[in-house]
């Protein structure tokens, strides 16, 4: 009974993987068959077509792109290293079977069960509350740079519509500190952490790691800042790097704060970023091609990627 049982755990496993990766790819599929702005007259028209420049810039994309997800690597490693010593390789599966489960859950959701997965039972809260201290911090690196790009566009654009978005955005996000706040002490549903535990494990921490988990956070923000403007610059986009830092900033500013599923990244971003580069002139074409662009190389071609892991994994037995 126990065997036919175990035996039935695993082809639901198996089953579930081969739903994931149906999923992921037919998503992969439907936005690309979607992006009709990205006819050949199209990408002829707007991209910024000198073979040798375009091929420096989207060289320049890629090693970006790896050099990000290797912050993100080398991120993880560090969080995880007070409760497992983990390899860089290692550390590598892990991420990028969270990436492929990201992709297709709201908020992140896969990446904190899958990285968990791989744990033994007794260690999974600890793993959950270094997943969510990795995301705060990235989220918080991208708060603050963005506030800086609110700040500006409040005191150099006179755009009323602007300045109430901005204004409900920041009200909004008050209200969710306070929410957060008050429930400090309530425990995330069916794990034994809370607000507050997570910060106590995160003060627990050598301080060498917090100051390498909030370097790497904001060296991987440097690397999708550049990237985008990079992209920008090779559809089409006229604006020079000064002038995009605020807009670029305040994208991921408001699309870090509206939850969504990582396959429709790029529709949200792209929708913010052509709003915002509007006031400097920008083509919505060369703003919709590039935001697409950056899906591909920093969130499809790694959850592509990450397919391998996920169809490999196998989850940690409780001892």
């Amino acid at each position: 009974m126990v065997s036919l049982f175990h035996k039935s755990k695993q082809y639901l496993w198996a089953l579930l993987k081969v739903v994931i990766l149906a999923f992921v790819f037919l998503f992969i599929y439907k936005r690309l068959s979607q992006a009709d702005f990205l006819t050949w007259e199209h990408f002829k028209d707007s991209t910024l077509f000198n073979l040798n420049e375009s091929k420096w810039i989207l060289v320049t994309c890629l090693i970006l792109t790896l050099i990000n997800w290797v912050f993100e690597i080398i991120k993880w490693q560090q969080l995880v290293h007070s409760v497992s010593s983990i390899s860089f390789n290692q550390a590598a599966r892990e991420t990028l079977a969270g990436s492929t489960l990201t992709f297709i859950t709201p908020a992140k959701i896969g990446d904190y069960g899958i990285k968990a997965a791989y744990y033994a039972k007794e260690q999974r809260n600890n793993i959950l509350a270094a997943n969510l201290i990795g995301n705060g911090v990235q989220l918080l690196v991208t708060l603050f740079f963005g506030a800086i790009a609110c700040c500006y566009f409040l005191f150099s654009r006179d755009n009323q519509e602007l300045k109430n978005i901005i204004f409900i955005t920041i009200a909004l996000g008050i209200c969710a500190a306070i929410l957060l706040y008050l429930f400090r002490n309530k425990k995330m549903v069916r794990t034994e952490i809370s607000v507050v535990s997570v910060i106590k494990f995160a003060k627990s921490f050598k301080t060498s790691i917090q100051q390498n988990v909030i370097l790497l956070s904001v060296l991987r923000y440097s690397c999708f800042s550049v990237s985008f403007y990079l992209l920008l610059c090779l559809f089409g986009g006229n604006i020079s790097f000064i002038e995009a830092i605020a807009p670029i900033f305040a994208m991921y500013f408001f699309s870090s704060l509206l939850p969504s599923f990582f396959i429709i990244d790029p529709a949200l971003k792209g929708g913010i970023a052509a709003y915002l580069l509007s006031f400097y002139a920008v083509s919505l074409i060369s703003v919709l091609c590039a935001a697409l662009a950056m899906w591909l190389l920093n969130f499809a071609l790694p959850a592509i990627i990450g397919s391998y892991f996920v169809m490999t994994f196998k989850p940690q037995k409780a001892v």
